[in-house]
């Protein structure tokens, strides 16, 4: 804004000047986003199939879900939001049955999947508000091909997969 202000000064010129370092300002903006959401679904979804490993699917993405919770009760204006969270959490200390035998590994991994989910929402929603479009999103999946589909490929030249992995 600093820079637009000194720029809008110096006439037609500098009005240019200033649409091109918003431009810029722009387009590095959405490539940290666009970074940032690249690396926060690579950790989740690590995290979360890592966590499906050691203690379920089922505890695994009931876990997970406390990222929109998360997300949903930052967000709440009500009473009735905070008592239904409540009820939540106690549903998930019911199911995790915390002890000397749980694996806190595991529920670890997917508390770190939840939080990621909740920091991909508020990624996804910054560039909804500064982004028109599918800009933004499309941005992230484009880097995310980008970095994945070699490393796909290698693996997939590597490894043999059975008729299994595609549902044969």
């Amino acid at each position: 804004l600093a820079m637009l202000a000194i720029a809008t000064s110096r006439g037609a010129g500098g009005l240019v000047l200033a649409q091109v370092t918003d431009a810029v300002v722009a387009s590095i903006f959405l490539t940290l986003i666009a970074l940032g959401l690249f690396v926060v679904f690579g950790v989740m979804n690590f995290s979360l199939y890592s966590a499906v490993d050691r203690i379920g699917l089922a505890l695994a993405v009931t876990l997970e879900l406390l990222g929109p919770l998360a997300i949903t009760i930052v967000a709440g204006r009500h009473l009735a939001d905070y008592a239904c969270a409540a009820l939540v959490a106690v549903g998930v200390v019911i199911l995790t049955a915390p002890g000397p035998s749980s694996d806190l590994v595991g529920i670890g991994r997917a508390l770190l999947a939840a939080a990621c989910w909740a920091i991909y929402i508020s990624l996804n929603r910054t560039l909804g508000i500064r982004f028109d479009g599918v800009r933004g999103a499309s941005a992230a999946a484009t880097l995310s091909c980008v970095v994945w589909v070699p490393i796909g490929v290698v693996v997939l030249i590597r490894t043999t997969p059975s008729l299994s992995v595609i549902g044969y």
